[in-house]
């Protein structure tokens, strides 16, 4: 049977021990620095001072809190605190109902803002059959150059349009009417 010994120099964390690694630490390290050829470099031990704590904290969210507290108050102080005005002025108020003659200038108003969205409506009806006309026309160009030289050159008679949406020509692969055809370059622009 073995007896363990329970004296001080025997147990965990003796401080000779602790000393003697210490102490090879550094002849090891004084040995590695000669090897290498290096000055021997000891790690100091650093301090860090805290500025501020926990009292600077502390102080700063009391501020905020009164101030915060300060500007609410004075919001309620002023919203709360009108006067009301006893004997102010006094507001007569139009009748809710209208005359014929202003309900007769109302109309004419409101007719010439429904004919002029009517003109525009027409204008960008006219302006997309356009584009659909041109993009149908594009793609049948375009399929025809494909399947016979297998590339796109630049004449190959696409439809385009100027700034004041004229067409450069009537479309060839489509078959339309004279009136369209008319359409085309006299149709509302």
């Amino acid at each position: 049977m073995t007896k363990i010994c329970h004296c001080p120099k025997n147990q965990k964390g003796d401080r000779k021990e602790g000393l003697t690694s210490e102490v090879e630490r550094n002849v090891k390290n004084a040995a590695l620095s000669a090897l290498s050829m290096r000055p021997i470099v000891q790690d100091a031990k650093s301090t860090h001072t805290h500025v501020g704590g926990s009292k600077f904290v502390t102080a700063f969210l009391i501020s905020a809190i009164v101030l915060l507290m300060s500007a609410t108050s004075w919001l309620a102080y002023s919203k709360f605190n009108k006067r009301s005005e006893v004997g102010g002025p006094i507001i007569t108020h139009k009748p809710d109902y209208i005359t014929k003659n202003d309900a007769e200038k109302m109309m004419v108003q409101i007719q010439d803002r429904i004919d002029g969205l009517e003109q525009q409506m027409q204008m960008w009806n006219h302006r997309s059959w356009l584009l659909a006309l041109a993009v149908n026309e594009n793609a049948n160009i375009s399929q025809r150059v494909d399947n016979c030289y297998h590339r796109c050159y630049p004449h190959s008679g696409f439809i385009t349009f100027d700034r004041n949406w004229n067409v450069n020509k009537i479309p060839n692969t489509m078959h339309l009417s004279e009136e369209e055809k008319r359409k085309i370059f006299n149709g509302v622009k």
